[in-house]
């Protein structure tokens, strides 16, 4: 399986696509600047890295009106943070998110959190076939930082 990161350049793309590269993974990295990309892993047989500039399309509205939940071709699933916070290491995060206002009762996800949920994605089929087709949003546990 190859795995599609957009934002590979950002703080949390960086994230998700050191971890999928350590463990072996294929990737295909989405980046506004390759400059920006710091992976040190850049093997070209597990990276493929494509420098484009995505406007404000949400990724979540396209595969789910363009390309549809059972496109037999394309599997997917959206990984939709909250507020992003950096944390040094995962903590306890909610899945499947409680219902709550974005406006009046945001929450918090650490980038290193949203990383391992791609990861457990990648790794675990039960997760895969769990979310697959959907969009999760996913904040930290009440008490975790």
């Amino acid at each position: 399986m190859t795995t599609l990161v957009l934002g590979a350049s950002g703080a949390t793309g960086q994230l998700v696509a050191q971890q999928l590269l350590a463990q072996g993974e294929a990737v295909i990295a989405l980046v506004r600047s390759k400059a920006r990309l710091t992976t040190s892993d850049t093997r070209p047989e597990q990276l493929k890295i494509i420098e484009t500039n995505i406007t404000q399309l949400s990724a979540a509205d396209y595969l789910r009106s363009c390309v549809g939940q059972n496109n037999p071709y394309m599997n997917w699933v959206v990984v939709r943070p909250d507020t992003l916070m950096d944390d040094a290491g995962a903590t306890e995060y909610e899945e499947p998110s409680p219902v709550r206002s974005p406006i009046f009762d945001s929450g918090k996800i650490s980038r290193i959190n949203v990383s391992h949920f791609i990861m457990r994605l990648v790794k675990e089929e039960s997760a895969w076939q769990h979310w697959q087709g959907q969009s999760p949003v996913l904040y930290n546990r009440c008490g975790a930082s």
